[in-house]
């Protein structure tokens, strides 16, 4: 891992692959609580079906969230799918979050909210006075009407369940799309989700390579049409 105080101290001057990761890595350098988590930008990770590059990898207490800012011209669902269900499928990590790049520039702000939200001890004290200060604008009325109190951020998300694609969401009225696979193998929902499946369908068939996985997978509908205006 690299040291912290750098990533910490030099996130104005740290050169990174694209303006979307900038964004979120200048966010992450203002309000992380360095104190509780180690962050750790294009981590590497050898599986057994590639070798793969996170944006970001994040610890807290043992636990491992990877972050990925999902730019149009590197990213197509099927073949994440498959970098993700190898990632979660042995276990390199825990969690996996995708934000696309449109959301990062459009609302960067609520895109950072998930992360308060959904990643616990993540940001500092700073991140909450701002968070205060805009839940009192008229921008967050909307989400705040859906959880007034500001603990569950439920009824704002969605859970897409006709279509199979349990773990990802989409949140209300902001026009953004999140994705957010993990592996939850305590109420037994992990046999549900559709990068187990995926997974699944890679170590039943031998697929190795992501070119072979998006020819072969079974896909349920055409996630590129659906997501064409995505970007």
């Amino acid at each position: 891992m690299r040291n912290q105080d750098s990533f910490q101290e030099n996130f104005t001057t740290r050169k990174y692959d694209s303006p979307i990761e900038e964004l979120i890595g200048e966010q992450l350098g203002k309000y992380a609580n360095f104190d509780n988590c180690l962050i750790e930008p294009q981590y590497a990770i050898d599986s057994t079906g590639g070798k793969f590059f996170l944006d970001y990898l994040i610890i807290i207490n043992g636990r491992k969230y990877a972050l990925e800012c999902d730019g149009k011209e590197y990213h197509e669902y099927y073949q994440d799918l498959y970098r993700d269900a190898w990632l979660l499928g042995e276990k390199h990590i825990d969690e996996m979050i995708r934000f696309r790049g449109c959301d990062i520039f459009s609302c960067l702000s609520l895109c950072m909210l998930y992360l308060y939200k959904t990643i616990p001890n993540l940001f500092n004290e700073r991140y909450e006075y701002v968070f205060e200060q805009r839940s009192r604008s008229e921008r967050w009325d909307k989400m705040r009407k859906f959880d007034p109190d500001g603990e569950h951020f439920n009824d704002d998300i969605i859970w897409s369940e006709s279509d199979c694609f349990q773990e990802e969401c989409k949140i209300r009225d902001f026009n953004a799309e999140i994705i957010h696979r993990y592996n939850n193998v305590n109420n037994g929902d992990t046999e549900k989700a559709e990068w187990w499946k995926a997974f699944s369908y890679i170590i039943q068939n031998g697929i190795r390579t992501k070119e072979v996985f998006v020819n072969k997978y079974p896909k349920r509908f055409d996630r590129l049409t659906a997501n064409s205006n995505a970007f």
